[in-house]
């Protein structure tokens, strides 16, 4: 029983914490790769692994911040 309120604390942090970054304008960009990160299943336990449910907004913050998205072509 611990252990689902943990994992439900740890989702509600990471929720909120993209939450908070809703109004950036390079959002949907960052989003889709953050997605894809947890689409694909061996990361998705990698991440499990690694982070204690109390880590999961920094391991997504460090993970959301890191994306590299591309400038706009000029035409």
């Amino acid at each position: 029983m611990l252990i689902t309120v943990s994992v439900e604390e740890g989702k509600a942090s990471m929720a909120q914490y993209l939450k908070g970054r809703s109004h950036e304008m390079d959002r949907p960009a960052r989003m889709k790769v953050v997605e894809s990160y947890f689409a694909d299943p061996s990361k998705l336990q990698e991440f499990a692994s690694t982070y204690q449910p109390h880590q999961w907004a920094s391991a997504v913050r460090m993970l959301y911040d890191t994306v590299q998205i591309a400038a706009p072509q000029q035409r």
